[in-house]
């Protein structure tokens, strides 16, 4: 099994020079017994200003169906908005899920896509967008239904803030719609230290469950021998209304311009279904643009 995921591994290296702009492949827990070096994540992307198809090619690797992440195409609609149709992520939260714009390799809250009708544009600083969203392409529900939902952002002083808001099941009586929303923010302190900060609040109308999401980094780096620039960060992130939590130390390495290399320490205040302590993980990831 080693050896047919090592041959595709590097089938999709090779591939990827040719076609793609994006590869990138997590493996760990490095520190377990059976898992290390097996690919948790492996992801092929094709991207441009107006179009991008992106793909998981995880559960492929495993023998079952590939899965979409993104394929849609932006129109202009005059200079003061654009129209994206597709299968796109829903414009809510900061953190991104690709893992070239995600400065660690542990999964923030990415909350997934669907088929989607899209409109953003900017006025007068002012970043805003507004979706219809159509979830017939998603699992995790066996009925088609609909969500609704919008998303702000705005520069003020040295502060990125972002508000975001989602209805899901739009519409229906049963199930009755359930609101979701965040706030975040964006700040470097001393030019130095990088904050980006999330509270949100997901599936359930009770304001007083809540959880967040913090990521600190030291901007500026410094140089690794080999690895190139280096960026240390700490991130910790909550679930379950914040009874538990995940923090992550790591490293972000940039050999050159188009290679990024992760490695991460993840500790997780859970337990398994047996009630033992998760053990902590050491993850790695590797990844190239074009």
């Amino acid at each position: 099994m080693k050896k047919i995921v090592l041959i595709f591994v590097g089938m999709l290296l090779i591939s990827s020079l040719a076609f793609g702009n994006e590869v990138s492949i997590n493996f760990g827990d490095l520190m377990g017994d059976y898992a290390a070096w097996t690919p948790r994540y492996v992801g092929l992307d094709w991207a441009g200003d107006d179009y991008c198809v992106d793909f998981d090619l995880t559960d492929l690797i495993d023998g079952n169906e590939l899965h979409i992440n993104e394929a849609w195409k932006k129109l202009p609609l005059g200079d003061f908005a654009n129209l994206s149709v597709g299968v796109i992520p829903y414009a809510f939260g900061k953190f991104p899920y690709k893992p070239s714009e995600n400065l660690g390799i542990t999964q923030m809250s990415w909350f997934g896509s669907a088929l989607m009708m899209k409109f953003d544009g900017d006025f007068s600083g002012l970043g805003w967008t507004f979706y219809y969203a159509d979830n017939m392409l998603l699992e995790t529900y066996p009925d088609d239904y609909e969500d609704i939902g919008f998303r702000f952002t705005y520069a003020v002083a040295d502060f990125d803030l972002g508000f975001s808001y989602k209805m899901n099941f739009f519409g229906e009586d049963d199930p009755l719609p359930t609101n979701d929303w965040e706030f975040d923010l964006e700040y470097t302190l001393m030019e130095k230290i990088d904050l980006d900060f999330q509270l949100y609040n997901i599936g359930d109308d009770d304001e007083d469950e809540m959880d967040y999401e913090a990521l600190l980094s030291y901007a500026p780096g410094f140089d690794f021998p080999l690895l190139g620039k280096a960026i240390p960060y700490f991130g910790y992130f909550t679930r379950g209304d914040a009874e538990e939590n995940n923090m992550a130390l790591g490293f972000n390495f940039a050999p050159n311009d188009e290679t990024f290399i992760k490695l991460e320490y993840l500790m997780d205040s859970g337990k398994d279904d047996a009630g033992n302590a998760i053990d902590a993980e050491l993850n790695f990831q590797v990844g190239f643009t074009f």
